[in-house]
């Protein structure tokens, strides 16, 4: 079916700036694509240039209705509820909750790159074009030019 409906106008909003701002999660939309089921959180600033401005926030929720500490769904339930086990009612449980977040941007957009409990320390930034941590030591050695392998001999240094 084809929407003849004429749009007319749109209501131009200023975006949430990047950086690390105290949220309340406000309200909650699901939206399905194909066989997947996404989660959009609306997230409101609280404070400073943030303040009364929005980013959503979009979460996986799992077919199964579990999730994980580890997953988007479970990393702002946590920080949300620190102490939460077992069945989490969306709306009685995690409307209205404070949380910290990480705003970056993804050019073109802007992201939530991470989410925690106010009072935490927040989340070590994670990096795209690396898949290990800045803290994670490499045992990986490369060799030469030559594609000769590396030495094993180690000489002192000459003063």
């Amino acid at each position: 079916m084809i929407n003849t409906e004429k749009i007319t106008s749109v209501e131009l909003m200023d975006n949430m700036p990047t950086g690390t701002h105290r949220v309340i999660i406000d309200t909650y939309e699901e939206e399905k694509y194909d066989d997947f089921t996404y989660l959009n959180f609306q997230l409101v600033g609280l404070e400073g240039e943030a303040c009364d401005k929005e980013i959503k926030h979009g979460v996986p929720y799992p077919k199964s209705g579990e999730t994980t500490g580890r997953s988007k769904l479970g990393k702002l339930i946590k920080a949300a509820l620190p102490e939460a086990k077992g069945k989490i009612d969306f709306e009685n449980d995690l409307l209205q909750k404070e949380v910290m977040i990480r705003v970056v941007e993804d050019y073109p957009y802007l992201e939530v790159d991470a989410v925690w409990a106010i009072g935490q320390e927040p989340p070590v930034p994670s990096t795209e074009d690396n898949d290990e941590s800045e803290n994670e030591v490499s045992t990986n050695v490369e060799a030469d030019e030559d594609h000769n392998p590396p030495s094993k001999k180690s000489s002192p240094p000459t003063a």
